[in-house]
């Protein structure tokens, strides 16, 4: 029984009802928009050894791209910050000791984050 939609429940809605489970109705309406297998039970292809199902897999962590990202933000923007400095009070050793401190801020900051974000 194939899905109307793919994916058959958009991850907005499911993330909404995951975060506030009050919004949740007492009837299955989002289980209902599953495919099932019908009149038999899923099984293992046996040449192969997997099976094709539908089911609901919720993958939680940090999201490493915008983590990245905001680290090469922090490095572009401190490296600007210390080129400006050094250009306008000809002082490169005081502009690169703040970018580098800038830099050490950030490194910190994302190092907080993930620690908060893994399980203990």
């Amino acid at each position: 029984m194939p899905a109307e939609i793919i994916p058959p429940i958009g991850e907005n809605h499911l993330m909404h009802l995951f975060d506030h489970p009050e919004d949740a109705e007492d009837s299955a309406i989002c289980l209902d928009k599953f495919p099932k297998k019908m009149r038999e039970r899923l099984g293992m292809c046996p040449q192969r050894g997997t099976g094709i199902g539908w089911g609901i897999y919720f993958v939680e962590g940090l999201h490493w791209k915008k983590l990245w990202m905001s680290g090469m933000l922090g490095f572009v923007s401190s490296a600007a910050f210390g080129i400006v400095w050094a250009s306008c009070r000809n002082d490169v050793q005081g502009g690169f000791a703040i970018a580098a401190c800038m830099m050490v801020g950030l490194t910190f900051t994302i190092g907080i984050v993930q620690s908060a974000m893994e399980p203990a």
